[in-house]
């Protein structure tokens, strides 16, 4: 039975990327390698790489709805609406999701290009658009540039006119980091990348480096930053930052922060600002 409606949910039918095996799988009992691979067979419209993690975010179905009732407070989306949202604990065939996190999707922005994105999409918004801001000549240093982050990072910083230094592991993925629009793009499996970042900036080093990797890399941006140059770490691929002294960062005057999505989306007011920029990029 469909629990009731309060004023200010939204009650969604799940259309998900999912196969009628993967629908009725026990996802609490799923091996997450079995469930990778149902996803996978299930993604048919892959506009962008995706990898691991999107889609085993897309079998988890957070982020492709359509909205079947709405509680009689709500007036931003009506039945029948597309809409998407972030929230965990939805592969079920009916969600309530508060009104106030739901994103309306506009006509020419499919359901297949929103679950495959809105996540990875509304965090490149804020670490390119609101964190530090990248603008023209501003350099900036993209880690795991072929992965689900950085096939929507490298393009965005890009066309917002920075120059994109980008790392990655092999020629295949390197080469699908310069079709992204990167300027420079370094072999980590091949090179030293903090010697290259150093030698393709002349020894200035970069405004900014954007790190999903964490313990593998993030001590190194601290040694490509440019002064007064801030190191964003928002994942941790290879496990968490080791601690390190404070002290480190006082010769450039650099600034390291860990960021998460939840927070520059927690007002709504922000969330469909976000949204937007996203839908329009």
């Amino acid at each position: 039975m469909r629990p009731p409606l309060r004023a200010d949910d939204v009650a969604v039918d799940l259309d998900r990327l999912l196969s009628p095996e993967c629908t009725r799988c026990d996802l609490g009992a799923a091996s997450k390698k079995r469930a990778l691979e149902l996803a996978a067979e299930a993604i048919a419209d892959r506009h962008a790489p995706l990898d691991a993690r999107d889609v085993f975010d897309a079998l988890l179905a957070r982020e492709r709805l359509s909205s079947t009732a709405v509680g009689e407070g709500v007036t931003a989306v009506a039945p029948g609406d597309r809409v998407a949202w972030i929230q965990p604990g939805s592969c079920r065939s009916v969600r309530l999701v508060p009104a106030d996190r739901c994103v309306k999707l506009p006509e020419d922005v499919s359901t297949e290009i929103a679950g495959a994105t809105l996540l990875r999409g509304l965090t490149a918004e804020y670490l390119l658009n609101r964190l530090l801001p990248v603008g023209p000549g501003r350099r900036v240093l993209i880690h795991a540039a072929a992965g689900g982050m950085g096939a929507i990072l490298v393009p965005w910083a890009k066309a917002l006119g920075g120059v994109v230094f980008a790392t990655a592991g092999g020629p295949e993925k390197c080469a699908m980091a310069k079709a992204a629009g990167a300027d420079h793009v370094i072999d980590y499996k091949a090179e030293d990348w903090v010697a290259a970042v150093r030698d393709l900036t002349g020894g200035a080093g970069v405004h900014c480096v954007y790190d999903s990797v964490g313990r593998d890399t993030f001590m190194g941006a601290l040694e490509v930053l440019a002064p007064m140059g801030m190191a964003i770490n928002y994942g941790a691929a290879s496990g968490p930052v080791p601690p390190f002294p404070l002290q480190d960062l006082h010769p450039k005057s650099l600034i390291v922060t860990r960021p998460t999505l939840k927070t520059w989306i927690a007002k709504r007011e922000d969330l469909d600002a976000a949204s937007e920029r996203l839908f329009s990029a």
